[in-house]
């Protein structure tokens, strides 16, 4: 997901203006599931 983010500090804006709850569910369940759905349609890393 803040692969998509093309530098640091946008990637931090980002970041920080979800809502708790997703700061702390994606880390947990979302960042696999993004990065496997990323490789399948780039056929690369996020």
């Amino acid at each position: 997901m803040l692969g998509c983010a093309p530098t640091p500090g946008l990637r931090g804006v980002f970041w920080r203006s979800l809502p708790r709850f997703v700061r702390i569910l994606y880390p947990l369940a979302g960042k696999r599931k993004f990065e496997k759905e990323w490789a399948y349609l780039y056929g690369g890393d996020a």
